[in-house]
């Protein structure tokens, strides 16, 4: 509801994205070994490692993300998540994430209403699978809270990608040091 009032303030504050990303997967293993999923970290050599933004709501987002892969691949299914930058100017990056699956995939039709509140593909291969339908409409918000993009391609029965770009402040490595 903070989120959807426009009362959600965002933090600027030094994110580590390695460190993130590592706090992230520690976060969500257990759902990864009960299904006995393979996940791939894949990064390209940083420029900025260090950004300025909000890290909680960054890891909200891909924890959110990742859970769903998890839930909706099946058993023994693979995961990957890249992490990659494209320079904006000299004070700013897309940071942008994707978080790719081989799961079951998405109908057309179910992807153009996945942002709205309460949505649930209604598809039998889900009727074991718990869901309140919010957790994407939480992301998109957050999302567009930080004046980023969040994009999805998925075809049923091969998998889904998201792909996420978050403009952020890039962090010069000594400032990094200043501020430790």
């Amino acid at each position: 509801s903070r989120i959807e009032s426009g009362k959600l303030s965002l933090k600027k504050e030094p994110v580590n994205l390695p460190e993130l990303i590592s706090n992230v997967l520690l976060l969500i293993k257990t759902e990864l070994a009960k299904k006995g999923h393979t996940m791939h970290v894949k990064s390209s050599v940083l420029d900025y490692d260090t950004v300025i933004g909000d890290a909680l709501h960054i890891q909200k987002i891909l924890i959110n993300l990742l859970s769903n892969a998890v839930k909706y691949t099946p058993e023994g299914g693979e995961i990957t998540i890249r992490l990659n930058e494209r320079r904006r100017s000299s004070q700013m990056v897309d940071i942008i994430f994707q978080v790719e699956d081989n799961g079951i995939g998405m109908e057309p039709d179910f992807m153009r209403r996945m942002f709205s509140p309460f949505e649930r593909a209604e598809d039998n291969r889900l009727s074991k699978i718990t869901g309140t339908g919010l957790g994407m409409p939480i992301v998109k918000n957050l999302v567009t809270q930080m004046s980023g993009q969040i994009q999805v391609e998925s075809h049923l029965g091969e998998g889904t990608t998201f792909t996420l770009v978050l403009p952020l402040e890039a962090v010069r490595s000594q400032e990094v040091e200043m501020a430790e």
